[in-house]
């Protein structure tokens, strides 16, 4: 979950690839996102490539229903629709999806170009969900990564995933306390991971 355009469908593709592909996780996708219907259209396609099952959920009831439809997978990820930091009615929509389900680990995804003060306001507002973890996107559009160590400080919220471009499964990390002080004191590590990462990829089907 997170703000409008901060990455999450496109996360959760990588995710969901590198899960089913890298992992050979039994997965499958629920969408609650019905205002994209784009997002939907995207999030369906990605699913069909994959072979794996893709549902969407119009609200709590039918959520519920289709988690435990799935419940012999290993992982369901959940896309959501983005939901602006200070719109706390939509936000507040989200709970009502969550707040029965103990299972989730909810992943507040956010941009590695948004400044520190808009990075404390979304966590913040975002803070009365039981959000787990955050995920940050966009990472291989900055040079500049000292604002996440600083927000991972304060709110003491582990990190999880790591986006670093566009192509799927590649461009994803799964985050350690050894990449996160690398990241910040050499920030050339991320190209070099990157380019490495490539490679090893590369003539792959």
């Amino acid at each position: 979950l997170g703000p409008s355009g901060s990455g999450k469908t496109l996360l959760i593709a990588k995710a969901a690839a590198k899960s089913k592909i890298q992992d050979s996780k039994k997965i499958g996708i629920i969408s609650v996102d019905t205002y994209k219907i784009a997002a939907i259209e995207q999030m369906r396609r990605y699913a069909e490539i994959l072979d794996i099952p893709f549902e969407v959920a119009t609200n709590p009831e039918i959520f519920r229903e289709l988690v435990d439809k799935y419940k012999d997978l290993e992982i369901i990820f959940v896309d959501t629709a983005g939901r602006s930091p200070f719109d706390f009615e939509k936000i507040h929509e989200l709970k009502t999806f969550f707040s029965h389900q103990n299972d989730i680990s909810l992943h507040l995804v956010t941009s590695a170009v948004t400044s520190y003060e808009d990075l404390e306001t979304i966590v913040e507002n975002f803070a009365f969900l039981p959000v787990r973890t955050l995920a940050v996107t966009r990472s291989d559009e900055t040079k500049f990564f000292g604002k996440i160590y600083d927000i991972l400080s304060k709110t003491r919220l582990p990190l999880s995933y790591l986006g670093t471009g566009q192509q799927i499964p590649e461009d994803i990390f799964m985050a350690s306390r050894k990449f996160l002080v690398d990241l910040v004191f050499a920030p050339n590590i991320l190209k070099l991971h990157h380019e490495a990462k490539h490679d090893t990829n590369k003539g792959k089907p």
